[in-house]
């Protein structure tokens, strides 16, 4: 009799540890966040540069997107109090390291955004229009967030038509630092390195940039 009755208790408890293990395995997620899938072995570590992919190179190059400022460049020499977080991010094309943290003498702006962001998609033409605009006076970067592909990632720069340069932070290392819950976010950064203002969500115009840019990094 005792085998009768401790047989359904075991089918009972069976089925409950695996109704727990799919719980964990389905995580529900926040708005604006990441599919929760995990990066192949292939994708860039935000950690470090990995050694450049040629075909990368090529393909960023192809699609006219700048290379990645060398880490340091223009003067910089770590974080800047109330500046972008000292983590070193690798080139979307595998090249690298780079500082962003360490970039000074430009006033900046930082576009966080991913492939799977829809409203990345949307302020897309209005970063292309007023990077091209503020070239010589402005210095745009690029963070491609939580991306596994960054040869899909660069062709999205492309097609978006951004010519300026691109960061990996597939990791979400770069951007957790930041204190950034959800994509697309903009952050501008005067030339002493500090960050002057954030703009959370998708810019809604052209003008509104230009807007922000003026109004914060004293641009005309």
């Amino acid at each position: 009799m005792s085998g009768r009755r401790t047989a359904p208790a075991l089918v009972a408890v069976a089925v409950m540890v695996l109704a727990a293990g799919c719980a964990t395995t389905q995580p529900v997620q926040p708005l604006g966040s990441a599919p929760a899938t995990a990066a192949p072995a292939t994708a860039v570590s935000t950690s470090g540069a990995a050694s450049p992919d040629p075909a990368l190179v090529a393909k960023r190059a192809a699609l006219g997107i700048a290379p990645c400022p060398a880490s340091g460049a223009a003067g910089g020499s770590g974080a800047a109090a109330d500046g972008l977080p000292a983590v070193t991010t690798a080139c979307l094309d595998g090249s690298g390291p780079v500082d962003l943290a360490a970039l000074r003498g430009t006033p900046m702006v930082v576009n966080l955004w991913a492939t799977w962001c829809g409203p990345c998609r949307t302020e897309a033409p209005f970063l292309a229009e007023v990077s091209k605009e503020s070239a010589t006076t402005v210095r745009f970067i690029g963070v491609d967030v939580a991306d596994p592909d960054p040869a899909a990632a660069l062709d999205f720069a492309g097609a978006q038509r951004w010519s300026y340069a691109q960061v990996a932070d597939p990791d979400r290392r770069f951007s957790s630092q930041l204190g950034v819950v959800g994509i697309p976010q903009t952050v501008l950064v005067d030339a002493s390195g500090r960050i002057v203002y954030r703009h959370a969500g998708a810019l809604t115009s052209a003008d509104q940039l230009r807007g922000l840019l003026r109004d914060h990094l004293g641009t005309s």
